[in-house]
């Protein structure tokens, strides 16, 4: 009798598991967003985030936030996110890419000592925040309503000096107890506002990002 037959999906099973590990890593650190600084010394979702009238930083502060939240939510938190540029608000960093690393030669200590044979991956990341104006973390819940609202305070964003940033929130980000709203939500081409039937302008304007992590 042989075991050789489990190796191969033993394999695929590592393969995938290493495909996924950014996520490992992305997913909680969003999360963390509300207890974890960011470049401007504050949490990365906060509601003081300070924001200077001159560009040279010499003139008054402002506190810009970027967490809309309604008290009487019991829900879990969903993000709307400008990943158009090439700064992402949340960022991976591969320094040395994935490589599958076999001991199984003699000489390997395992391999000599014990007959033990090995397999692993090596590789070398880390993930950190970019700029928090890309982000907005949304404690209310989803709806037309709610995405305006998120959609308008990030246009709204605005460098030291006053100097608009310009950002296009294109990415949603939920997790899967809000799969179904959101895709109900973004897909229908009517809703209904009241007694009245009118066209849905946010069908198709932003792409969705749904993981079991959050």
């Amino acid at each position: 009798m042989t075991n050789t037959g489990i190796y191969a999906p033993m394999f695929q099973e590592m393969g995938r598991a290493t495909s996924a590990f950014p996520d490992e890593l992305t997913f909680p650190l969003l999360q963390a967003g509300f207890a974890e600084t960011c470049y401007d010394g504050q949490y990365f979702f906060d509601n003081d985030h300070p924001v200077n009238t001159q560009v040279d930083g010499q003139g008054t502060d402002n506190s810009v936030s970027n967490i809309i939240k309604d008290d009487a939510y019991q829900g879990p938190t969903w993000y709307l996110m400008d990943t158009s540029r090439a700064i992402k608000p949340i960022i991976f960093q591969e320094r040395k890419k994935p490589k599958f690393v076999p001991m199984t030669k003699e000489e390997d200590e395992s391999v000599f000592m014990r007959g033990e044979y090995r397999y692993g991956v090596d590789l070398r990341c880390n993930v950190g925040f970019g700029f928090w104006q890309m982000a907005i973390a949304v404690q209310a819940e989803f709806g037309l309503d709610s995405l305006w609202e998120a959609k308008a305070r990030m246009s709204e964003f605005k460098a030291d000096g006053g100097r608009p940033l310009d950002l296009s929130p294109n990415l949603i980000v939920a997790p899967a107890t809000l799969e179904k709203k959101i895709t109900q939500t973004l897909s229908r081409e009517l809703i209904q506002e009241g007694n009245t039937t009118v066209s849905n302008e946010l069908k198709g304007a932003f792409s969705t990002l749904i993981s079991r992590r959050l």
